[in-house]
């Protein structure tokens, strides 16, 4: 999974040149099916969306990425269902349009989950663009689930993690907290907010410093 960051992705270059070969590697079409397996690395990690794809890299480049990704989907399609590149092309001024605020990875996801029927069958030889775009408000109610009960399971690992700390060190959960951060914010230069963006989705990773820095504490 080398194509889908665990760490905060960093920002896009700054011209416009090196800010499409950066898109166009990290995010070629051909890795579409990696992303079904982690959909919440898609949803919270730090991939540009649309938007800013197409601030940064121009609207045209935006749209032409969108036609590579529907192109990649639609080899997975009948004969019959094949669109042509002028459906492609409108398909994907419509999902610029109307969904800006997609990143990358989640339109990846998408189109990966459409191609495993995920969404239903898409056409009996019938592929419209309308029978695609359909489906992004059932993703999007997906993802809004799939958020929620992150957040819920988190929120209770949270509490507990919060309880065992309070009895072994008797800490604040808010002083372990600032704890947290001040040891991932060591891997960021000191930049803490993408410390914090860090944490949102490992909070693991630094709890073994925090429990010994706590110990040596208790020494």
């Amino acid at each position: 999974m080398a194509n889908i960051s665990t760490t905060c992705s960093p920002a896009l270059p700054t011209a416009t040149a090196k800010a499409r070969e950066y898109i166009t590697e990290k995010y070629c079409s051909g890795i579409q099916p990696l992303f079904a397996a982690q959909p919440l690395r898609c949803y919270l990690g730090n991939a540009p969306t649309l938007a800013r794809v197409g601030r940064e890299c121009e609207d045209e480049f935006a749209v032409a990425w969108l036609c590579k990704q529907i192109h990649e989907y639609v080899k997975t399609l009948s004969t019959a269902d094949q669109l042509r590149a002028a459906d492609i092309q409108n398909l994907a001024l419509v999902i610029y349009s109307a969904y800006p605020s997609l990143n990358l990875d989640e339109v990846m996801l998408f189109f990966s989950r459409l191609a495993a029927g995920i969404y239903g069958i898409v056409g009996y030889n019938s592929v419209r663009g309308e029978n695609i775009t359909a489906r992004i408000h059932q993703f999007l109610e997906d993802r809004r689930r799939e958020i929620e009960r992150y957040e819920i399971e988190r929120e209770r690992m949270e509490r507990a993690a919060e309880d065992e700390r309070r009895r072994k060190y008797a800490v604040s959960y808010q002083e372990y907290k600032r704890m947290l951060v001040a040891f991932a914010a060591e891997r960021f230069g000191g930049d803490e907010d993408k410390a914090q963006e860090y944490l949102a989705t490992h909070p693991e990773e630094f709890q073994n410093d925090a429990h010994s820095a706590l110990e040596d504490t208790r020494v």
